[in-house]
């Protein structure tokens, strides 16, 4: 955890969400009861973070029940990612979990704040649009299931920025510049209705 770092990119958050619903609420509350609990698991064992590969800053924990900032980290390190990360001394990747008022039927949208990625269009995988947002079809409304949990989210977008196949993820040559929220909205959009997905809004 780098304080610091993550203190520097929080103010680039999306809008507070509005007309959420009281499921939506207590979806979220039992949510970060859960996260936060097996955070807590992790932090009691030596390895624990490392195999958790994500980390939820408490200095950010309570301001707003439905905008998250998580850090996800230990990559590996056989991977040009972290080998990019790790040139540039950065050693975490900052999301933004934003919970809209569709959730749980809808999916939170997820983007990444900073680093800065080469976008796929660009000729770079990793799953991360040219804005920040993750491309992946279990974010949109076609592939959402309101079963899945925010952790196992999180692992499978690891999953997919680790993926090497049709290319390996890769760091702009401007990764210290932090994705916009407006970018990374439209980025998402764009990506999606390329792909006939419908997404959630």
């Amino acid at each position: 955890h780098n304080e610091d770092y993550v203190q520097c990119t929080v103010k680039l958050v999306m809008l507070l969400p509005i007309d959420l619903s009281l499921l939506a609420t207590m979806v979220v509350q039992c949510e970060l009861k859960v996260m936060l609990k097996e955070q807590e698991k992790a932090l009691t064992s030596t390895d624990g973070l490392k195999e958790l590969e994500w980390y939820m800053p408490e200095e950010f924990i309570g301001d707003n029940l439905f905008q998250w900032i998580v850090e996800m980290h230990s990559f590996n390190e056989m991977l040009l990612i972290a080998k990019d990360l790790k040139r540039e001394k950065v050693n975490l990747l900052i999301f933004e979990i934003g919970f809209l008022p569709m959730y749980p039927i809808g999916p939170p949208f997820f983007r990444i704040i900073t680093p800065c990625f080469l976008a796929f269009i660009q000729g770079r995988g990793g799953h991360v649009t040219g804005g920040g947002s993750i491309c992946m079809d279990l974010l949109t409304s076609n592939g959402w299931l309101p079963s899945y949990s925010i952790s196992i989210v999180l692992m499978q977008i690891k999953l997919a920025i680790s993926n090497l196949d049709p290319k390996p993820a890769r760091l702009a040559l401007n990764w210290n510049m932090p994705y916009s929220v407006d970018k990374s909205l439209v980025s998402f959009k764009m990506v999606e209705t390329t792909h006939s997905w419908t997404v959630s809004t």
